[in-house]
């Protein structure tokens, strides 16, 4: 069953006003699909969440009410927001393996070029930048 927990105010979330409990009575208030849903969505996407995490979402939501199998539904929601997995920044680093090179003999005999781009334009509508670099002994 899908119960409402927690200690003794209530609060009204997505139209539907969840009341602070000590335990989970045998006859609790069951949630349906589109209830938890729109609970969801208010403790995520409202001012109230602005996208938080799994871990806040569910800490913030645990506060008001408790299902089976909540943390995975908040994951699964949570992974499928377009919103946070185009801002979603990833903790990999990518490690390049270093490379023994080796010391040129005269000015200009190890020179590297790049185009960065493309950037803001300039004011004279230029949009890349073509970069020269040569190692001096």
């Amino acid at each position: 069953m899908y119960g409402v927990v927690s200690s003794t105010d209530s609060i009204c979330m997505a139209g539907i006003t969840l009341t602070r409990i000590s335990s989970v009575p045998e006859n609790s208030l069951e949630l349906t699909k589109e209830e938890r849903r729109n609970i969801l969505q208010e403790f995520h996407e409202q001012p109230i969440g602005w996208h938080s995490g799994i871990n806040r979402t569910f800490e913030r939501i645990k506060l008001h009410t408790f299902w089976p199998g909540m943390k995975q539904e908040i994951e699964d929601y949570i992974k499928s927001c377009d919103v946070c997995q185009k801002n979603k920044i990833t903790q990999r680093k990518t490690k390049l393996t270093l490379k023994i090179t080796n010391t040129p003999e005269v000015v200009s005999q190890n020179c590297t070029m790049d185009i960065v781009g493309p950037l803001t334009k300039n004011f004279e509508g230029n949009i890349y930048l073509l970069t020269f670099q040569g190692r001096i002994v």
